[in-house]
């Protein structure tokens, strides 16, 4: 997949099949008939409780706030106060764990989209 980051940048990213998939299946069912590449939609889109798909992109803080709700859910972190996790612990740890699992230091700058190899370093 191709994606644009901060600051508009694109990178190439690695995604198992059951993933591609399962976004692949998303945009179906999100009446857009797109697939993965051919849209300038988001991806991520706000679903009404009643239902209804909407077409405008996920606000951060709503992101930041369903990542807080499932740890806190999951029992990893508290939902209020000082120690919820956010969506930069998650990226961080795919980073650390990346490492650890054997992904050399500049496969991880690459996939985390650093310029700089010094900022991918601080991550692990």
């Amino acid at each position: 997949m191709v994606i644009s980051g901060k600051g508009d940048k694109k990178r190439k990213l690695k995604v198992s099949f059951p993933l591609f998939s399962s976004i692949d299946s998303w945009l179906d069912v999100a009446v857009r008939k797109s697939s993965l590449g051919t849209s300038e939609k988001p991806l991520f889109t706000v679903v009404r409780k009643s239902g209804v798909i909407e077409d405008f992109a996920l606000d951060p803080s709503v992101i930041s706030r369903m990542v807080c709700h499932y740890g806190a859910t999951a029992g990893i972190a508290p939902d209020r106060g000082k120690n919820i996790l956010s969506p930069h612990d998650l990226r961080r740890t795919a980073a650390r764990a990346a490492y650890d699992a054997g992904a050399s230091l500049v496969a991880v700058q690459n996939f985390s989209g650093h310029a700089d190899v010094k900022t991918t370093t601080v991550y692990i």
